[in-house]
């Protein structure tokens, strides 16, 4: 395709190449890119975009689905290479045109009549309705701005094998046999499961066979749903709510129109003919964090994995465990050794009802549960977790902290004993040799509060404002900062050495070095595990 794109390798097994089959799937092995993913300001041309955020391979091509926006903009630049026109305007062409779509473009910002109709989003925040403003994505990662009667004529053309007869308006988009394959299932972790068609998700709910893509801007959300066997389609798109608002209609309308009794009846049917999952761990082995196959692997993003999409597993009794996942608690009992049943039902998961997990194994050998969509998660080791990052941060935060305050206080009750006996006041004596503990401290807890500062969210869009713009002195300066903790964490600890070689220091002076010392060596090690000093 380009020979300038190299996508570095982070695992051992062999070099297969990359198809465009991989990208339809979600299962290409390319690590989370959220540079650029959303921005203010008009996104450059796709090939820019492609050549500038180029991610790792993190799982062999075919082997663990993990949703990629990068893996969809890089499918758009391949339109583009073999078409030799823009993505925007082979969609116009090949789409909007011929099905008289003509409210819809992939143009960012949208052309001028069209921009003058766009409606403004808002955000319900402190009793009143703030606006949101345009946000340009990546195409075709993002960026349709369309209505919903042009989207109806889609869906109708996606309903009539790719054709659309509708009074004036008749066009072909796809061929048949195309759309057809289109739909066909592509790639799941288990037959059990909702996977991937080509392009589409797909997933089963009251019986129904459903092919369906969600998308999610940070103010907009829209769910685009197909059920051929009904002969249905469902568009739904909204501003200033949350991703599962669609999901939620779309249950409330089956549940309304097409109970699903006939199909908890074929589920119950169903578990008589599983088979248990080879290898599967006892169901007391299944606990554990887990971490979202779509995760940050390189750069110091990485440690935005410890909040995104985490997924808490742990052991309830012999046939249940309970896994926490976006701030909901689910109650999974086994079916058969290796496949979990989720006990309830839920709308809050965006890729799929999350209606079971099944055991597996990652490429690297650990122990890896996947369900409906595009994700899998993997259980982190014990040392790559929240857990570990708390057992590391807090203390470290709190050694900081209260060694800045207990040498104010003795400063400050020095000063005073001195003025006391109208004696000079100088900065030496017991607070001696505290200075490059000060440093790490101050350092570290400023670097602590700029990175709140600058991270606290946009009350609108609910991402920080940095995450819209370019890069700014603020960034370099979050850049630099940690090495700077790091090298301070160095001499404090080789003065704590020192010291103890010496003892020409006092012995509270020692612990207190060596304690503290043994904290930031270990922030040292955080600070390379998750990427923050580039290693």
């Amino acid at each position: 395709l380009d020979p300038e794109l190299t996508f570095p390798k982070k695992y051992r097994s062999g070099d297969e190449p990359i198809t465009f089959l991989h990208l339809l799937s979600h299962t290409a092995g390319f690590e989370d890119v959220l540079d650029d993913l959303f921005t203010f300001d008009p996104q450059p041309p796709l090939s820019e975009y492609i050549h500038r955020h180029q991610p790792a391979r993190i799982f062999p091509p075919g082997s663990v689905m993990a949703y990629s926006n990068y893996g969809a903009a890089l499918a758009g630049y391949i339109v583009e290479r073999i078409s030799g026109e823009p993505f925007e305007e082979y969609v116009a062409r090949h789409i909007f045109t011929p099905l008289g779509m003509d409210h819809a473009t992939m143009e960012q910002p949208p052309p001028a009549d069209l921009a003058e109709k766009l409606v403004t989003p808002y955000r319900w925040v402190d009793d009143r309705f703030l606006p949101g403003r345009f946000e340009h994505m990546p195409a075709p990662a993002g960026g349709l701005s369309t209505t919903a009667a042009d989207m109806a004529r889609f869906l109708q053309a996606n309903l009539r094998g790719g054709r659309l007869d509708q009074g004036e308006i008749q066009g072909t988009f796809l061929q048949e046999k195309t759309l057809a394959q289109m739909y066909s299932p592509l790639f799941t972790h288990h037959p059990l499961l909702g996977g991937m068609a080509h392009g589409f998700k797909e997933f089963t709910a009251n019986g129904r066979h459903i092919i369906f893509h969600g998308g999610s801007t940070t103010v907009f959300d829209s769910g685009f749903y197909l059920i051929p066997g009904l002969d249905l389609g469902i568009f739904i798109a909204y501003s200033g709510g949350n991703y599962s608002g669609h999901k939620q209609l779309l249950r409330s309308l089956l549940d309304r129109f097409f109970p699903m009794d006939e199909a908890t009846e074929a589920l119950h049917a169903l578990q008589d003919t599983l088979s248990p999952v080879p290898d599967a761990p006892p169901i007391g082995e299944v606990s554990g964090e887990f971490f979202q196959s779509r995760k940050i692997v390189t750069g110091p993003d990485r440690i935005l994995n410890l909040i995104m999409g985490t997924v808490f597993v742990t052991n309830v009794d012999d046939s249940h465990f309970s896994a926490t996942m976006l701030g909901e608690e689910f109650v999974y009992e086994e079916w058969v050794p290796g496949i979990y049943r989720n006990t309830r039902r839920t709308d809050m998961y965006p890729f799929g009802p999350l209606r079971f997990l099944v055991a597996g194994h990652a490429p690297d050998g650990r122990l890896m549960l996947t369900t409906d969509g595009p994700m899998a998660y993997i259980r982190a080791p014990w040392y790559g977790g929240t857990v570990m990052a708390m057992a590391v941060m807090l203390p470290m935060l709190l050694l900081a902290a209260g060694s800045l305050l207990g040498l104010l206080a003795a400063l400050v009750v020095r000063m005073v004993r001195k003025l006391r006996h109208h004696e000079s006041f100088s900065f030496t004596g017991k607070t001696d040799g505290y200075g490059i503990l000060s440093a790490h401290a101050g350092t570290l807890l400023v670097m602590v509060f700029l990175v709140m500062l600058y991270g606290n969210p946009h009350p609108v869009h609910l991402l920080p404002e940095s995450t819209f713009t370019g890069r700014s002195w603020m960034d370099v300066l979050l850049d630099i900062l940690p090495f700077a903790v790091a090298l301070l964490g160095l001499a404090v600890s080789w003065k704590a050495v020192v010291a103890w070689k010496r003892r020409d220091r006092g012995l509270a002076f020692r612990i207190h070095h060596t304690v503290y010392a043994a904290w930031s060596l270990a922030l040292i090690w955080f600070f390379c595990y998750w990427g923050m000093l580039g290693l």
